[in-house]
């Protein structure tokens, strides 16, 4: 008999969960960068093994993206001496799912917003690497090939997800509701593990909570106030 958590109660749980803890528990950064790894690792858990258990069509693209997105979140954290476990244990599962992704579907069906927010990523390393050697200053803003490489980042990863919010508006089903529930909760989690507000630190789980938070949003717009067939 397999144990079935409705998506409701696993919301208010995560929500009660986060937001208490938030409120009252008083932990450290580096706590919450752990917590927000565990719960985005289990996101991942049940997302792979539906992924593996059936076949749907997933936006393959958007996947891309966001390993490319992530895999440059990761170095500007390190190059800011800034360690957050959601980061992390997201460009893990990103990889896993990519390449199980393009493993079973290919490229085949990518359209023009796939191609383009690629490239958009591509470009972002490229002046990366110009401006790390070549920085500028306009006004009291030092331009380095760190932030320039975060701004397209993030800019590519928010474009690189409208092919997810597109088939998610058209096919809310396909996607795991629990999986998504369980990473919009995590980015809260890595949010709160952000150790200093300053741009590179913080940009990477802001998108993150952004592109989930929708994707939950969309996803429950779809599937309870106005399904597909209406």
């Amino acid at each position: 008999m397999r144990f079935y958590l409705p998506v409701p109660v696993l919301f208010v749980g995560l929500m009660v969960f986060v937001v208490g803890t938030a409120l009252f528990g008083n932990l450290s950064t580096s706590t919450w960068s752990v917590i927000a790894a565990l719960m985005g690792g289990t996101g991942f858990f049940v997302y792979i093994k539906l992924l593996l258990k059936e076949r749907h069509p997933l936006a393959s693209s958007s996947w891309v993206v966001w390993v490319v997105l992530d895999f440059m979140c990761v170095i500007g954290n390190i190059v800011d001496n800034e360690f957050n476990g959601l980061v992390l244990i997201y460009t893990a599962g990103a990889v896993v799912t990519c390449i199980i992704l393009l493993c079973r579907d290919g490229m085949s069906k990518w359209d023009v917003w796939d191609k383009t927010c690629t490239a958009i990523a591509l470009v972002g390393v490229v002046l990366w690497q110009v401006f790390n050697y070549m920085p500028i200053t306009i006004g009291s803003w030092d331009i380095t090939g760190v932030k320039i490489g975060m701004f397209f980042a993030q800019v590519s990863g928010i474009v690189g997800s409208i092919p997810m919010w597109k088939k998610v508006w058209q096919k809310p089903h396909s996607e795991s509701a629990h999986a998504w529930v369980i990473w919009a909760w995590s980015c809260i989690a890595g949010i709160m593990a952000i150790s200093e507000w300053t741009f590179v630190k913080a940009s990477s789980p802001v998108t993150f909570a952004f592109i989930e938070w929708v994707i939950c949003l969309v996803m429950y717009y779809r599937r309870c106030i106005k399904p597909p067939h209406q």
